[in-house]
């Protein structure tokens, strides 16, 4: 494949095409020191075989730091540690970069400790925060900044540098209409909104030298009124590519207030910068160097943009968060094990977004690489059972066997999953079926014997005289004895989505707004039938990540579907439901049908049973606390890690 060969970046001579962009990993101490986590980190991305390792968004003004433990290129005191960094990824094969930041007024003045800045002090979408308009004087200190930190980065080893014009960040708040309200000679005109930014590019190039390669990451389009339209970001893509400066320009999208175009949820699709990208293509020619990112999610989509020319280089950020083996794998045609990203944002977005270490939701490894190495050999082989199949069970069983265990993996169902591949069917969540393909393939790459239509008992456990045994039965719906409930037709959530919707009639009540009932009601309004989500909290689709959740009620809403939050359910009488509102009781109805969504309780039945009989074991994921695939994942994960 094409996108597996080697290429040349600038003067920089790539394993491949596929590069791990920046993303935010807050492992840097509180003053923006690498820390050996983060060293761990990146080295794994780069023994995984990716081409080029991109440090994250790296501050190069204290008053430009955008996020609490980033990173700094700010001081030559940080050096020592860039350095250990860079020669870690190089141990690996891999080259390494490192984007340059500035935050500008996309920061907070308890991040930085200092006043936001930025072009212009203008309402804005996603703080209220007062911005200090920068001085010609300033501005031309900040773009020395930037070439300070070039040439730090070059001190230190690294292969190349990117300047972060991206997101709605300092260089992305001069370029856009929507930030930059100046009438000086940094305003106006697109020409001169991109002033800044030309300056910027041509110090960090004068820093560097003409042999070391740059890049520069830009949002091309900002996605919302009155910000940066398409066509002025291909024009000034061109305009930066013409200064003979750059060695590529990597095409993203968006600003924190259009954050789904920044980290795409699974519902924005795959790739989603295409058209943009092919915009840009047309505005800098066939031969300009372009980076593509936007939720590609594998080598073959890869593949097509390379060989179709709408981009050189592929950066593939959550999917090499999810499986750091990615390009090595691929490179041995092993596609179907690739442990594919779902698009969740759960434990990464969703985690920065609040100033939390990132974390993945189907890698638990991810950011302990330093304390988890699976492919350690344990010190004994032992023969280890795992009863049941679902994310947990199966990370467990793919842990052990990694560490050169016996492993059997026995499941009561037909297919590995359990509940997890339930949740597969309602809309946009098909990675959850492909992520459970993928783990099946894993399963059998690692050596573990898989026994499905086995539910195991105390009698089959001590039969198979397992050394170990790790306990996965996760969980069961939970229901509330309603007073009425059997005066009506009603089903869990989880048949619905097993096949009985074909029940339900036309009007359908779902009693809880959780995740689960917010997306078993869109399964349901997708087939033309009215749904009503009676919530008793304020809110529906809670505990998932902003935007996320903001898609799914906006999808509800289109779908007609009513959302009666502050609903508590009282009682039920025929096909109508009593509710208590602050306004006080009151009838709803009719309904043909209750599909009840109100969370699930462990399912302890079979632990219960072993500690009956006297057989010790490790219980994991749903059947100690029902929550969600990261903590199963990762209890899976650790449970495997201590036999």
């Amino acid at each position: 494949m094409k996108c597996l060969e080697p290429a040349r970046l600038g003067n920089m001579e790539l394993r491949n095409r596929l590069i791990y962009p920046p993303m935010v990993t807050s492992f840097a101490t509180e003053d923006g020191f690498v820390t050996d986590r983060l060293v761990a980190y990146a080295a794994e991305r780069a023994r995984g075989g990716v081409g080029l390792y991109t440090l994250e968004a790296t501050y190069v003004d204290p008053q430009g730091r955008g996020f609490g433990r980033g990173v700094g290129i700010d001081d030559d005191a940080k050096l020592p540690g860039l350095k250990r960094l860079a020669e870690a990824v190089h141990k690996q094969g891999g080259k390494i970069s490192v984007q340059l930041h500035h935050a500008g007024r996309e920061t907070w003045q308890a991040i930085s400790g200092y006043p936001v800045v930025g072009p212009s002090d203008c309402p804005v979408a996603y703080t209220e925060e007062p911005a200090h308009v920068l001085s010609r004087e300033e501005i031309a200190a900040i773009v020395k900044r930037f070439a300070d930190g070039a040439r730090r980065a070059r001190e230190a080893g690294f292969d190349a540098v990117e300047i972060h014009g991206a997101h709605g960040y300092l260089l992305t708040q001069f370029l856009s209409p929507y930030t930059n309200k100046r009438s000086d000679e940094y305003g106006g005109s697109l020409e001169k909104r991109a002033r800044f930014n030309r300056e910027v590019i041509s110090a960090v190039r004068a820093a560097v030298g003409p042999d070391f390669t740059v890049t520069f990451r830009m949002t091309v389009e900002e996605s919302l009124p009155g910000g940066l339209p398409l066509q002025e970001g291909a024009a000034a893509a061109a305009m930066f590519a013409r200064t003979g400066a750059l060695d590529a320009i990597h095409i993203v999208s968006g600003n924190y207030a259009t954050h789904h175009t920044v980290i795409p949820p699974a519902s924005e699709g795959y790739i989603i910068n295409l058209d943009r990208a092919i915009a840009v293509r047309q505005a800098v020619g066939p031969d300009f160097p372009l980076i593509l990112a936007g939720r590609i999610k594998n080598v073959f989509q890869a593949e097509d943009l390379i060989v179709s020319g709408i981009a050189d280089f592929v950066a593939m950020g959550r999917a090499l968060i999810a499986d750091p083996e990615l390009p090595r794998r691929c490179a041995e045609g092993k596609f179907q094990s690739v442990r594919v990203c779902l698009g969740c944002n759960d434990g990464c977005a969703m985690r920065t977004g609040i100033g939390l270490d990132t974390l993945c939701a189907v890698n638990p490894c991810m950011g302990f690489e330093d304390t988890y190495d699976i492919t350690r050999k344990a010190e004994r082989a032992k023969h280890v059972l795992v009863i049941g199949g679902g994310p947990a069970g199966m990370e467990a069983a793919y842990t052990a066997a990694r560490r050169g265990h016996r492993v059997t993996l026995c499941e009561k169902g037909p297919r590995l999953g359990g509940q997890f591949f339930l949740a597969s069917l309602p809309p946009f969540k098909r990675d959850l079926a492909l992520y459970l393909f993928n783990m099946a393939h894993r399963l059998e790459d690692a050596g573990v014997t898989v026994k499905l239509h086995c539910e195991a008992t105390v009698d089959d456990i001590r039969s198979m005289k397992a050394d170990a045994v790790i306990v996965a039965t996760g969980s069961q719906p939970l229901s509330i004895p309603f007073e009425g409930l059997d005066s009506i037709p009603h089903v869990f959530a989880h048949e619905v989505l097993a096949g009985r919707i074909g029940e339900l009639g036309d009007r359908v009540a779902i009693l809880g707004g959780g995740l689960v009932g917010a997306e078993t009601a869109e399964y349901i309004a997708r087939t033309g039938r009215h749904t009503s989500i009676i919530e008793m909290t304020g809110d529906i689709a809670q505990g998932i990540h902003p935007v996320m959740q903001d898609f799914q009620k906006k999808r509800l809403a289109a779908l007609g579907s009513e959302m009666l939050t502050n609903h508590k359910v009282l009682a039920f009488a025929g096909n109508a439901i009593s509710v208590e509102t602050k306004d006080g009781v009151r009838q709803i109805g009719p309904f043909d049908t209750v599909v009840i969504a109100l969370g699930s309780r462990p399912d302890r039945t079979l632990c219960e049973a072993l500690d009956k009989a006297g057989i010790s074991y490790a219980a994991v994921g749903d059947c100690v606390t029902a929550g969600r695939v990261l903590n199963a994942v990762s209890e899976g994960m650790k449970a495997a890690w201590r036999i």
